[in-house]
């Protein structure tokens, strides 16, 4: 993906809503963040918007 322009370390989805756009990471239970992942954590919480690095399909639908 990034050969085509997409940033190192974007999150694994982008949900846009009328009132926010949330950025959300997943990963199983025992998964971690790449460190690039992390860097791109800290700019979309830098910029004001939500991050998210959610575990399971009930966790996701309590976020959105």
């Amino acid at each position: 993906m990034i050969a085509i322009g997409m940033l190192p370390g974007v999150s694994d989805l982008i949900v846009v809503t009328k009132e926010k756009v949330l950025f959300v990471e997943v990963k199983d239970h025992k998964g971690v963040q790449r460190p690039n992942q992390v860097i791109f954590e800290e700019k979309i919480k830098k910029l004001g918007c939500e991050y998210y690095l959610v575990r399971s399909l009930d966790e996701f639908k309590q976020i959105i």
